[in-house]
């Protein structure tokens, strides 16, 4: 089968999704909609800058691999992002019938069985374009209806449109299928709910989920900096009480190093670095290694799907204490195997954090029902059985 994936190349999610297609034998094209480096496997990989998804950034130097880097003006965006970002919600889905054309030219070239958008914003949006003829795929993530979705009447109209396009959909949760039909997804399509970037390594997961004894106690936030739904100010409110009440606590706070927030929180609230790690970006397979130390993994997410670092965090043994929404909760039962928290309440992310320092019978039962979870829900042996008869479905429709 020939699929074209349009996706952000640099993404974690995107990689491991491709990676596994490859291993069922695709052909396998990609448009990345950022810049990034050569993917192994890729018949073909083009840049097509979406949504100004291209200002600011630097194509990667093929010599050194670095990923692209950030000009003058991507550092000005970074130190203003929220505003940017609200910019983008009124300008980027405007702007996407400029790359309209060109996208058309690459699809005609490539000729694919199958056009996957691996989100709505806005690679989804650009798959509105596609022409007849072509099945078209379109995922969501648990943010992509409840929260951008509404943020103005142009992403509420190319939303739809994207969604009245689809002729097939995946979610990593359940309440997005349900979300998606709102929007005019076509009720006899074939829908799939596939976890965790489409599954769980979890053969790799399980020879670190012996747990080496720790002197301190360890705290896992392994969401990085994400503006406007991960409320990472109300987590680094939360620590100070945290550590009155267990002063050699360590938190462990993935891909923040150097970034200004992280750093002025710090700096506000008085933190140690003793107490707190902002770590740099790393391979998935170190931060395991991390994750596997730790007793907690927090997730203070307003707005989320099943978001893929928790659950290998939970696979680990870690007990998750995640903001209270729906699509965590067809995952966690609160006191049975994590805690639910306000994430806009710095009171209530505390309070679940001591208490999942303090009880061991439920960090006990929740290691094992977690572990039973990620095997029989969450594993890529159980979930790419049903993304390839997805794509078979599809492929049959053309």
């Amino acid at each position: 089968m020939r699929i074209l994936f349009l996706a952000d190349g640099r993404s974690p999610t995107t990689r491991s999704w491709l990676a596994a297609v490859l291993a069922g034998g695709h052909e396998v094209h990609l448009i990345s909609t950022y810049p990034c480096d050569d993917i192994p496997g890729m018949v073909s990989q083009t840049f097509l800058p979406l949504a100004f998804s291209g200002v600011g950034r630097k194509k990667p130097d093929q010599r050194s691999r670095v990923q692209g880097q950030k000009k003058p003006i991507g550092r000005v965006i970074s130190r203003f992002r929220k505003t940017f970002l609200g910019l983008r919600y009124y300008l980027g889905p405007l702007s996407i019938p400029l790359t309209a054309q060109k996208y058309r030219q690459i699809v005609k070239r490539i000729q694919p069985d199958i056009i996957h958008a691996l989100r709505i914003p806005y690679e989804g949006m650009l798959a509105a374009y596609t022409p007849q003829g072509y099945s078209v795929a379109v995922s969501s993530w648990g943010n992509d209806f409840t929260l951008h979705a509404g943020k103005s009447l142009p992403m509420r109209l190319a939303t739809r449109a994207c969604v009245r396009r689809a002729d097939g959909f995946t979610a990593d949760c359940q309440q997005d299928i349900r979300l998606a039909r709102t929007w005019g997804l076509r009720e006899n399509i074939p829908t799939i709910f596939v976890p965790g970037s489409g599954g769980l390594d979890v053969a790799s997961l399980e020879g670190l989920r012996q747990k080496q004894p720790v002197n301190q106690p360890v705290i896992m936030n392994p969401r990085g900096i994400r503006p406007v739904y991960v409320m990472n100010d109300q987590f680094f409110q939360a620590l100070p009480a945290v550590l009155r009440e267990f002063p050699d606590a360590v938190f462990y706070c993935a891909a923040m190093k150097g970034e200004q927030d992280a750093e002025k929180w710090i700096r506000s609230l008085n933190l140690s670095a003793d107490n707190v790690k902002l770590l740099s970006p790393m391979p998935q397979k170190d931060l395991w290694r991390i994750a596997s130390l730790a007793r907690v993994v927090v997730s203070p997410a307003t707005h989320d799907g099943t978001p893929n670092s928790v659950l290998e965090c939970m696979a680990l043994g870690c007990l998750p204490v995640v903001g209270n929404i729906e699509p965590l909760r067809e995952w966690i039962t609160d006191g049975e195997n994590g805690i639910l928290v306000d994430p806009l309440d710095p009171g209530s992310i505390a309070a679940g954090i001591i208490r999942a320092l303090r009880d061991d019978d439920l960090a006990s039962r929740a290691a094992a029902i977690n572990w039973q979870l990620a095997v029989t829900r969450a594993d890529k042996q159980v979930t790419w059985p049903v993304v390839l008869n997805f794509y078979q479905s599809l492929k049959k429709g053309t």
